[in-house]
């Protein structure tokens, strides 16, 4: 297995962890693993489920960008300032 191929099986089972455990929080929730920019991803869930006002929350689980967070220019910034929600 090659490294991109590892980070998606890695990827996946992260997701199905976190989703497991919002489930056996009681929320209602959906995840999804892309190699792509995740904002038009984002942007279609988010439309798919009533728009900004449809959406209770998105979650986002990366690994820590100090530079790009502290710029806000880490992708959940990005995510946050196109799509209004919270």
């Amino acid at each position: 297995m090659d490294g991109i191929d590892e980070a998606k099986v890695t990827a996946a089972e992260r997701l199905e962890r976190s989703l497991a455990l919002l489930h056996a929080a009681g929320a209602t929730a959906r995840g999804a693993v892309t190699q792509e920019d995740p904002i038009p991803a984002l942007a279609t869930a988010v439309a798919e489920h009533g728009g900004p006002d449809g959406v209770q929350d998105i979650v986002v689980v990366t690994y820590p960008h100090v530079v790009e967070d502290t710029l806000r220019r880490d992708w959940a910034s990005r995510a946050r300032e196109h799509l209004h929600a919270p």
